[in-house]
């Protein structure tokens, strides 16, 4: 018997997903762990978003917004990468954290909290989203992610098994829109894991339609 339209269309997104995965990766191993769109439709289209990985030091954060920033681009949706915004590394209380969002002409905030596994401390819950309320859901999650980055600062870049957890927020209101989490085998280059990770997670987000 034929499948289901919702069967094909899904077999068709794991399909796609394991292509982007493929491509983004060289010699390592980058995989979805889990991936939902996690509040519907957004009042309106995120036309423009801004890119926060929060990645233990300012070069791994670079590398991950930067690269997707140019993937965003390349599908169309205008970006901006928190590190060219951010006048200082410090830690921004929630009203700071707003001013600038809003002086970047942004309507979305993709958040990545990424490391290795030996190192990271970050909460996840596999196969479950973290519910964040508003505004102070969101800062609370920047938080989170800023706090373990202070603490994996410094890190060896060569420690193994990374990880990336990335929410994708809607800034006019503080709503999580998407959640996705991304594991890698061994890689030498933590710098190039990151990157890999950017290209997916932008892959993945088009594939969903959260954007």
């Amino acid at each position: 018997m034929p499948a289901a339209p919702n069967m094909r269309r899904h077999l068709l997104k794991s399909a796609c997903l394991a292509a982007l995965a493929l491509a983004a990766t060289g010699c390592a191993t980058h995989n979805v762990t889990f991936h939902e769109k996690t509040s519907g439709d957004a009042e309106a289209p995120l036309g423009a978003v801004m890119v926060m990985a929060l990645a233990g030091d300012a070069a791994m954060q670079q590398a991950y917004e930067d690269r997707a920033v140019a993937q965003l681009a390349k599908k169309g949706v205008r970006a901006v990468p928190f590190h060219a915004a951010l006048s200082s590394p410090a830690v921004l209380d929630e009203n700071a954290l707003r001013e600038l969002v809003g002086k970047s002409g942004v309507d979305g905030i993709l958040m990545a909290q990424a490391g290795s596994l030996e190192n990271s401390q970050a909460r996840v819950c596999s196969g479950a989203v973290v519910t964040f309320e508003g505004w102070g859901g969101l800062h609370s999650a920047y938080l989170d992610a800023w706090r373990t980055a202070r603490r994996t600062a410094g890190s060896n870049s060569s420690a193994a098994w990374g990880r990336a957890t990335v929410h994708l927020f809607d800034a006019r209101d503080g709503r999580v829109v998407w959640t996705g989490r991304f594991e890698s085998s061994r890689e030498d280059n933590l710098r190039k894991a990151l990157e890999g990770y950017a290209e997916l997670t932008v892959g993945t987000l088009v594939a969903d339609r959260a954007l």
